[in-house]
């Protein structure tokens, strides 16, 4: 339980922290040189202030943690949590009921698919069958013309021809 208290105490005074070194930052450099300054331009002459305000938040952390605007920063990014949390949950909800109504989607058009290819198969086979009976019709009907035209130039007998 200590460590713990501890651990939280650290991480609220990290804000107040952060805070004091950018106002100390702006305070020390204009913002003129500090859009002007190079890498690394700055770090010999803030790093004392730097280091001394390290040390400061390291040994009185506890103190720290206690101060309200800290308080009040520990209790927006609870929020901020609290409100990305449930956003998160809305959306994998969303996502969820999306992802369900595209797997149904998918399965009917699978089902669907299955059929269409049955019908094109049972389709194909009818359309085949009628294929080779209009063939056969044909040959029937080109065997009947050629008997009738060879049975009136020849006779019913083939007398005609034989000669």
């Amino acid at each position: 339980m200590f460590h713990n208290n501890t651990i939280t105490a650290k991480k609220s005074s990290n804000f107040a922290f952060l805070q004091q070194v950018q106002a100390d930052f702006c305070r020390q450099y204009g913002n003129i040189r500090i859009k002007l300054a190079n890498a690394y331009g700055m770090n010999s002459n803030f790093q004392p202030t730097l280091r001394s305000l390290m040390h400061h938040y390291n040994i009185n952390h506890k103190e720290l943690a206690r101060d309200d605007k800290v308080r009040q920063l520990m209790g927006q990014v609870s929020d901020m949590k609290d409100v990305m949390g449930r956003n998160i949950e809305v959306m994998l909800h969303t996502q969820e009921s999306s992802l369900q109504t595209l797997k149904d989607t998918s399965d009917q058009l699978m089902t669907d698919a299955q059929v269409f290819r049955q019908r094109g198969s049972v389709m194909l086979r009818k359309q085949r069958i009628r294929l080779c009976m209009m063939y056969g019709g044909t040959v029937v009907v080109a065997i009947l013309l050629l008997t009738w035209v060879t049975l009136a130039f020849c006779g019913f007998g083939l007398q005609y021809c034989r000669s």
